[in-house]
């Protein structure tokens, strides 16, 4: 945990947050500390495993669990697929505890490899209102820690998925072309292009042997070209070792390659588009309805309008909300709509998505609807401290002892930072009288009116 984040600080939050999701129906559950690394690493792929904990034991792999997502799913498949005639259950889960990960800081003062996760999982199942009604409950367990003012940013990644497979590409170089399209954003289409020439080569840079017929326009086989390639002297003795169909077959994958420049020109433009949209909802919907022609791709596309609109029904005012398509929290992994909860700084408070295909991944069973987010909670609760500090503490004087314990925990529980005891010098003052009257800035309070109290007490406060 943090240094200077308290071990009760973290406590108070969890609990809050713990009574916040219990409302929408999620059971607490406990997850183990130590798995098979391999579970993990299903989750987030080979990248994350510098990040991992791992030790050998009995000739198996072990991990400290770096998250609770892959955990969830393989608990929800030993309890509820181990029977194949069972039928899916809808499991409501929320999750309190450490998570470990070995972070690269090593020039810090300070190591955090022990962190506190608060979070949510709902598997099995789907659609619009389940999606709006997590992103809803996120949403309101920070605004029930008195934070204000926060934004929030959604994507779909199954959309882009799913829009990318019109252009016939195929999966390598479409995969290729997704993992390094940050180079669209921050460079240019020329930099992807010197990437994709060294990955796959382009009809114009292609000067081997076999390039001359990588676009040969007729239907002429790879071994009527290997033919003509071993009949042009010097040229036959550049196949070495290698068998005629092994060069007729990379003749083959070449020309495939190189006859797809033109989808492949298309797929850049979509992506550029794709990736540039950042908007208020009405606008960014309208863009996006331009961009999705295909009638099954605009069903998923209304699907995540009408997650929106019920958003906004809930109280989520539409100005809080900007439509990121590229928010890609993580390609690989996320299947659906993603989003994440800021603050007015941009600091990341919660995020998540859809993950529909983790527990067929951590299971070998059948893909099932799956759903989760994450809290920031060191950045929760940075930003409540930030917000408390703009309150000074208030010291309660009186000669009735027990009237001023009274006051004093009625305002507390107004989230007012009170003492009996002055410590400092600068505190504001409230002095309870003979009449049981709280005495603030020569006004005088009964409890019937501790609220505007209160509210004068913080409006001094913010001055």
């Amino acid at each position: 945990m943090s240094n200077h984040i308290s071990q009760s600080q973290m406590h108070h939050l969890s609990l809050q947050l713990e009574k916040h999701m219990m409302r929408y129906g999620f059971q607490t559950i406990d997850l183990p500390i130590i798995d098979q690394s391999d579970l993990f690493l299903t989750r987030a792929g080979d990248q994350a495993i510098e990040k991992l904990f791992t030790f050998e034991r009995f000739g198996r792999h072990w991990a400290l669990r770096p998250e609770f997502t892959a955990s969830a799913a393989l608990k929800y498949a030993d309890n509820f697929l181990s029977d194949q005639n069972a039928r899916p259950q809808i499991a409501r889960w929320q999750f309190h505890s450490p998570i470990f990960l070995n972070q690269d800081n090593r020039h810090e003062a300070t190591r955090d490899y022990q962190q506190y996760s608060i979070g949510a999982e709902l598997i099995g199942a789907n659609g619009s209102l389940v999606d709006a009604e997590i992103i809803a409950m996120a949403i309101k367990g920070i605004e029930a820690q008195g934070i204000s003012n926060i934004k929030i940013k959604i994507g779909h990644v199954g959309l882009l998925r799913a829009a990318l497979k019109q252009f016939d590409v195929d999966a390598r170089t479409e995969r290729f072309i997704l993992n390094n399209r940050h180079i669209l954003k921050t460079q240019s289409k020329d930099e992807m292009w010197q990437l994709l020439d060294a990955y796959i080569g382009r009809s114009d840079t292609m000067s081997n042997a076999s390039g001359e017929f990588l676009n040969h326009s007729s239907e002429q086989s790879a071994f009527e070209m290997l033919s003509t390639l071993a009949m042009s002297g010097s040229r036959s003795q550049t196949m070495g070792g290698r068998t005629y169909e092994d060069i007729a077959n990379r003749i083959i994958r070449k020309r495939k390659q190189a006859s797809q420049i033109s989808q492949i020109e298309r797929i850049i433009d979509f992506i550029i588009q794709w990736i540039n949209l950042a908007d208020d909802v009405d606008p960014a919907f309208a863009i996006l309805d331009e961009m999705i022609v295909d009638e099954e791709l605009q069903s998923v596309l209304d699907n995540w309008r009408h997650t929106v609109d019920l958003l906004q029904a809930l109280d989520i005012p539409s100005e809080h909300i900007t439509i990121q398509p590229d928010l890609a929290r993580d390609w690989n992994y996320y299947t659906g709509i993603v989003f994440e909860v800021t603050d007015s700084n941009d600091n990341t408070l919660a995020g998540g998505g859809r993950y529909d295909e983790l527990v067929s991944l951590v299971s070998d069973g059948q893909a099932l609807p799956a759903i989760g987010f994450a809290y920031y909670a060191n950045n929760i609760i940075n930003l409540i401290t930030n917000q408390q500090s703009n309150f000074p503490m208030i010291n309660i004087t009186g000669e009735d002892e027990l009237q001023v314990l009274l006051w004093a925990n009625a305002l507390r529980s107004y989230d007012l930072a009170i003492t009996t005891i002055s410590t400092e010098l600068g505190e504001r003052s409230v002095t309870v009288t003979s009449e049981n009257e709280a005495k603030w800035s020569e006004n005088k309070y009964s409890f019937e009116n501790i609220h505007t109290l209160v509210e004068k007490i913080k409006q001094n406060a913010r001055q």
